[in-house]
């Protein structure tokens, strides 16, 4: 059992330091005179001042017109020696203010319900409903407030300053709003751990001070997003309006905007303000926005502005699943509008299927189709590509291996249990079946453990600090070109000898490091040397292409499960339940493989029925 990470009392404060110092020594003729005057008086503090002022500014706080309010009577941290000494050291730096004029509607979060009674200058039930207890207080005619005297007479409000520049330090750091000091705490804690790569000033994703504007006010509007949501159209166009223009060369900011204002054109269209919907789209050029215009326009009746902009997506699509929109839509439309001429109908692939009957026993159907597939070439009870019923006692043989696993299933839930059905299978024998439950983890994994160096590749904007899983151009259009020169040498070098090397060491070398195409926990060394041998290296350069071409979309919908026929090769299965149907990325990754030959099926899966009693037969 691994000895438990102990943090230092003040790791915060450590991983605070860690932050503002890099920012600083990064980005200091980038920083405002108010943010470096934030960092030197910070600098400036004893001990027990810095870790108060980090403790008090990591936490919410109630908030108030004058930062984030906390009760001086109420804080305490072991670790700190002296409290009154540090708030007063805070207060002097300006980083605390004590006792802000602020309105009572401010104040009364601050204090319990039980608090809020006791200071009533008139008796109220000890029932009343803590909203009509503030209404209450609220309605007193002296001033000041009674109650509030009373509240404050022995009590020191402490508002939080200087939040709005760690904000900006925060945002040169991470290159987001999203991530914050917990990031320092999941890795000293050992639960993540990042790959190494360098963070080089000409690489770093701020290069002026408008860029940094730009982004804060971006992420201010995107704060408002849900208030806006709610107060209807006008305030919708208003957020609209104030969006930053972006900056040129900075593809980062760019895709934020676009998906920020896709948001808002869809919320304009569900509010039926279509015209201001249109505008919005069109100032976008990411999916899906050319497809809601194209669906708008048939909605109001112009066709042949829909049919258009379906002829436009085909001429340059951004990604498949555009494409196929415009194939599938324009073809409907021009058909029900009878002028097809010019649309024919999408092909759809039929993949090769198979049916079989499986007994209704408690565990995922994917589980359960592996273990007909890795011990039943022989058993089951299932319908065969010619329409041949077969039967044998597989039942049986599958209940003994599942109350086996019954332990591992219940403690650790269904990732846990894929990988311990992959690791049953690794000790199978050599001369038999074996099949593995991998669903997307091992074209990616392999994927990802092939081409990690590039991934990691140190290009200009793409690491904005040490707690990154990925570049920040993986999920979007830019990641493939940028590095397209990298993967193509990569790819004309791939044979299955080099394949197996290159994985092999990254497996041994970065077993753990957080990448966002391998899952550890679903990938074994045996499988991956299993897969990296059988499965020839031409199809290997082919599913790696497909992946690298639309990495956010193509990394998802793969099949289920993949069969190693004791004979050699291999065979990738996509498992079907009961009432449920391909996706449509999963057709689209069958289609593919019926083009490059790679074997594939779908296994429609029935549930056996239980037989019926001869007492059941008498009763009918």
């Amino acid at each position: 059992m691994e000895t438990p990470v102990e943090l230092a009392a003040d790791y915060y404060l450590s991983n605070f330091q860690t932050l503002v110092d890099f920012v600083a020594a990064s980005y200091e003729p980038l920083l405002s005179t108010q943010e470096l005057d934030f960092y030197r008086r910070f600098n400036a503090l004893a001990l027990n001042s810095r870790r108060l002022y980090v403790r008090l500014l990591s936490r919410k706080g109630v908030p108030s017109s004058a930062g984030a309010l906390f009760r001086q009577g109420k804080i305490r941290y072991g670790e700190i020696d002296d409290l009154s000494d540090a708030v007063e050291q805070l207060c002097e730096a300006g980083l605390l203010l004590r006792q802000p004029a602020l309105s009572p509607v401010e104040i009364l979060p601050l204090f319990s319900k039980a608090e809020l009674l006791a200071s009533s200058p008139i008796p109220l039930p000890r029932a009343i409903k803590r909203q009509a207890l503030e209404q209450a207080l609220l309605a007193g005619e002296t001033v000041p407030l009674p109650w509030l005297e009373t509240l404050l007479a022995s009590e020191s409000l402490l508002a939080v300053q200087g939040a709005a520049h760690f904000e900006t330090f925060k945002l040169c750091f991470f290159g987001n709003l999203r991530q914050d000091l917990t990031d320092f705490v999941l890795r000293d804690l050992g639960l993540y751990r990042y790959e190494a790569y360098p963070l080089d000033q000409r690489n770093l994703p701020f290069q002026s001070r408008a860029q940094i504007e730009q982004y804060l006010r971006y992420y201010e509007c995107l704060q408002q997003l849900d208030s806006v949501f709610a107060e209807g159209t006008e305030s919708i166009l208003a957020l609209a309006g104030r969006l930053p223009a972006g900056i040129e060369g900075d593809a980062t900011l760019q895709r934020r905007l676009q998906r920020l204002r896709l948001t808002l054109a869809r919320q304009l269209e569900r509010l039926e303000a279509m015209e201001a919907a249109e505008q919005l789209y069109r100032k976008c050029q990411r999916p899906p926005a050319r497809e809601r215009r194209a669906r708008m326009a048939v909605q109001r009746g112009d066709i042949a502005a829909g049919l258009a902009l379906c002829r436009e997506i085909l001429a340059a699509p951004h990604n498949e699943a555009e494409r196929e929109f415009a194939e599938s839509f324009g073809h409907r439309i021009a058909r029900r509008e009878k002028c097809a001429e010019g649309w024919p109908a999408p092909h759809r692939y039929q993949p090769p299927s198979e049916t079989i009957t499986l007994p209704h026993v408690p565990a995922r159907v994917e589980l359960l189709a592996a273990a007909y597939l890795q011990g039943n070439s022989q058993g089951g009870i299932f319908e065969d590509r010619q329409g041949e019923r077969h039967e044998d006692r597989y039942e049986d043989r599958y209940e003994d291996r599942y109350e086996q696993r019954q332990g591992d299933k219940q403690s650790c839930g269904a990732p846990m249990a894929k990988r311990a059905f992959a690791a049953d299978t690794t000790t199978a024998m050599t001369d038999s079946d074996r099949c593995f439950y991998v669903e997307n983890t091992l074209f990616n994994g392999v994927l990802g453990l092939y081409i990690w160096d590039i991934v990691f590749a140190p290009i200009p904007g793409a690491f904005f600090n040490p707690f990154q899983f990925a570049p920040s151009d993986f999920h979007t259009a830019d990641f493939y070109p940028l590095r397209r020169l990298a993967f193509a040498q990569r790819l004309a070098q791939l044979d299955s000898a080099s394949l197996w090397e290159v994985v092999r060491r990254n497996y041994r070398d970065k077993y753990g490091i957080a990448n966002p195409l391998v899952a550890w926990e679903a990938l074994s060394e045996p499988l991956l040397e299993l897969a990296t041998t059988r499965i020839p290296a031409d199809h290997w350069r082919q599913l790696f292409g497909r992946l690298l071409s639309d990495i956010e979309h193509h990394r998802n919908g793969l099949p289920d499960l993949i069969l190693f026929p004791a004979g050699g090769g291999y065979e990738l299965v996509e498992v079907k339940g009961p009432g449920d149907r391909l996706q449509p990325n999963q057709q689209c990754w069958l289609a593919f493989f019926g083009r490059q030959r790679i074997p594939h099926r779908v296994l429609h899966v029935e549930w056996q029925q239980p037989p019926v009693s001869h007492q059941a037969m008498e009763d009918k």
